[in-house]
Parts: C-alpha cells; structure tokens; sequence
C-alpha cells in the first residue's frame, strides 16, 4: 500500500513546502500527498482516499483543527495524526497528539511521519 499523507493548512505556502519537503525527504510521491484549506476539505479528501497521516493547523476558519482530529480519530482510528499551531495548546484532547509549534522544523515533521508510517 502506498503511504497518504493529508497537510491541513489556511495557509498555502505552509501546505506547499510541507509538500515539497516530504515528498522529498520521504520519497513520497507528490501525488500521494494531498492539501487542504480547511476542515470541510479535508473531510472531503478523507471521503475518497486512504490517508495513513494527517498534519493539520489548530487555527482555522470555521472548524479548528483539534475537533477535525477529533473527528478523524473516531472515524479513522488507523490513521496517524499532528497538530501544529503558532500558539502553544494546553488541552487534555491533545495529550497524545504529536504538536509542532510554529514556526517548526519541517525535517522534525518528517522524522514523525517517519516513525508513524512504519
């Protein structure tokens, strides 16, 4: 099975280079790498594919990232998942999540998606 990795993001550039990054320093194929603008998106992506991990950003318009993870994990419970933020979360519902604080080392992201894709 090929690896599928979601990038939830409001932000184009931040979704393009994570993109560009792991598909490099992973040997993902781009095409196996969706993005999406924001939850209602990615929701839809997770409709038609397979997705093994999934990044998404807390701070979004219309639904914040950690209620998309949340609905991810009850629907999706074998998918792998991260959040990043440029504030720091302290909430119970993200104890076991992975969190990347922005600005973050995309290379540090990718030794995660590393360890969760094994």
């Amino acid at each position: 099975m090929d690896n599928k990795i979601l990038i939830v993001d409001d932000d184009a550039s931040t979704r393009e280079i994570c993109k560009k990054i792991i598909a490099h320093e992973l040997k993902i194929p781009k095409d196996n790498i969706f993005l999406a603008a924001n939850a209602a998106e990615a929701l839809q992506v997770l409709e038609n594919n397979i997705v093994q991990f999934m990044i998404t950003d807390n701070d979004m318009p219309g639904m914040m990232g950690i209620k998309l993870i949340q609905i991810c994990l009850s629907k999706y419970p074998k998918m792998k998942v991260a959040l990043m933020s440029a504030c720091v979360i302290r909430d119970a519902a993200i104890k076991d999540i992975k969190f990347f604080e922005k600005p973050f080392d995309v290379f540090a992201l990718c030794d995660e998606i590393k360890k969760a894709l094994v």
